[in-house]
């Protein structure tokens, strides 16, 4: 395809559109599927607030909240009635798009029995028996660089000890609120929320209140981001980074559960508070296509547990791991020898990396540290490595960083993606995509309908040697992500460049909310990936 080829394919269409365990695994049937007496209901786009009303009433449906980025409603049943059963019912409504029944999630850790030497995970020094070297390279990054405290990592989870020695100062502190007196001063809709949320409580509390869920919130954000070099405990992946708290987990009938709805609204807090990444050491083997559609709307990179059940997720799928979406990091669990974990579930076309998961020492409540193991701490080491990807560099897109850690890893032979376990320092150190892409505003980025909107494109070949690739364009906003062009096969000379700019009007009823418009080259072969990416805020 020549120059000339490739500009006519530079179309701008804008029309803006779980439980922790007691000392013992419990069995996935032994687990409650779903919270009695509540559902999650999506109505049709042309449903009348009448007929909505309507339904609700004739099946005695009282709202709790609403998803307003999904457009669905939670709701609780005001009479005794078998929850599939009005599921089913439902489903069958003309009004209605879509019924289910509000999930529970369960937390991916199973229980095994302070200092850096006892963290084999990070430097592997056969300290435990393992093999030498079977380890993240964690040091050899830590050379380059620490982190930063810029890059905000959620950790929806069961809280964490907010006053604990090794994490109290990587809490993240929110910029726009003046700390308890009682005014939601940023206008978010949550009152003095300075270092994160409890959904259980609804207070700005998220602190791991209780033994039950066995410091699961505090552990995983340990591995991710314990302050490093303090002369304290242990360290995390990320020795400075920002870490939001967010409690959704909570003792339910002997088990640390959440429900779909708990964890949809700490997605939509995490995304409306632009976190770069959120931990998610959690999981469930039922299909919700609520947290689906919150997910793929969630314009973060979302590192999530495969599961410890010991299967494969290819054809008996966990979720959210199993969601074919983009922007999920799925992890597995390899243990000192660089083995896939006996629990660990894997799954070589969803399943995309597996770190260190196995005797995995970190902070627990009441500013102690203890160990424990399952997918669960193996996600951590990916959240809190792609924390320092991007404090190196922050144009980094939540796709580049999937793609970095990935193509970085070891190569061990492993049932996921990449067939490899996490290296830091590999993924650190990967070089530069031959071929460069760029995109620029020419314009404001916050925006209204009937607004122009003008992007300036550039590609360029960096190398020597003629390169063949793939070119997209995408808009990535509340609904997901969705290609506005492409892919466009094209080649560029050895220094050849193109540029080009992209004209459109906002059009449309589009919701207020931020939309990325990103710009992506493929290598052919597959060996080199490369995005950027502009930010429009819609009003």
């Amino acid at each position: 395809m020549n120059k000339q080829q490739l500009r006519l394919g530079f179309l701008l269409i804008l029309s803006v559109v779980t439980g922790l365990f007691a000392g013992q695994v419990q069995a996935a049937s032994q687990r409650p599927l779903m919270v009695p007496g509540e559902l999650i209901v999506k109505f049709k786009p042309g449903a009348s607030p009448l007929a909505i009303a309507a339904v609700a009433q004739r099946n005695a449906l009282q709202r709790i909240r609403q998803f307003r980025k999904i457009n669905a409603v939670h709701y609780r049943v005001q009479r005794i009635v078998d929850t599939l059963v009005l599921v089913g019912i439902l489903r069958n409504l003309p009004e209605v798009e879509y019924a289910e029944p509000n999930y529970y999630r369960y937390l991916n850790v199973l229980p095994d029995d302070p200092s850096f030497s006892s963290q084999w995970a990070l430097d592997n020094q056969g300290q435990t028996g393992g093999t030498v070297d079977a380890d993240i390279d964690a040091p050899e990054a830590w050379d380059v660089t620490t982190g930063s405290a810029e890059v905000v990592v959620a950790v929806i989870d069961s809280g964490i000890d907010m006053a604990h020695e090794d994490l109290v100062d990587n809490l993240y502190v929110n910029p726009g609120e003046i700390a308890d007196n009682g005014i939601d001063d940023d206008n978010n809709g949550f009152v003095d929320d300075v270092s994160g949320w409890d959904f259980i409580g609804a207070d700005n509390d998220p602190s791991d209140p209780v033994a039950a869920c066995q410091s699961h919130g505090s552990h995983t954000a340990g591995i991710l981001g314990a302050v490093g070099n303090n002369g304290l405990g242990v360290t995390g992946v990320a020795q400075q980074v920002s870490i939001l708290p967010l409690r959704v987990f909570r003792p339910i009938l002997g088990l640390c559960s959440a429900s779909v709805a708990s964890i949809i609204s700490a997605i939509n807090y995490a995304d409306m508070m632009g976190v770069d990444i959120s931990n998610n050491s959690w999981g469930g083997g039922i299909f919700s296509q609520a947290m689906f559609e919150t997910i793929a709307g969630a314009r973060h990179l979302f590192v999530a547990a495969a599961g410890n059940e010991g299967r494969n997720i290819n054809s008996n799928p966990a979720y959210p791991a199993s969601y074919n979406l983009d922007h999920i990091l799925a992890v597995a669990a390899t243990d000192h020898n660089d083995q896939l974990a006996g629990f660990s579930n894997f799954g070589n076309r969803v399943v995309d990396l597996a770190a260190p998961g196995v005797s995995i020492l970190s902070t627990v409540r009441s500013s102690a540290y203890g160990q424990l193991s399952g997918t669960s701490m193996a996600t951590p080491y990916v959240a809190g490595a792609a924390a320092i990807l991007l404090s190196a560099d922050p144009g980094l897109t939540p796709i580049e960083l999937k793609y970095k850690l990935m193509m970085g890893s070891d190569e061990r032979a492993l049932p996921v993606i990449s067939s490899g376990r996490l290296n830091l320092f590999e993924s650190l150190m990967l070089p530069s995509s031959p071929v460069s892409i760029s995109l620029s505003t020419g314009g404001p980025t916050e925006i209204s309908v009937g607004d122009p909107v003008s992007i300036d494109l550039a590609i360029v070949n960096n190398s020597l040697t003629t390169q063949e690739f793939y070119f997209q364009l995408l808009l990535w906003g509340p609904d997901g992500e969705t290609s506005i062009t492409g892919p466009v096969r094209g080649s560029l000379e050895a220094a050849e460049s193109i540029s080009t700019t992209l004209n459109g009007i906002v059009s449309g009823n589009p919701d207020p909310d931020s939309y990325r418009f990103i710009g992506r080259i493929v290598d052919v072969a597959g060996d080199f990936f490369e995005e950027d990416q502009v930010i429009y805020q819609i009003w």
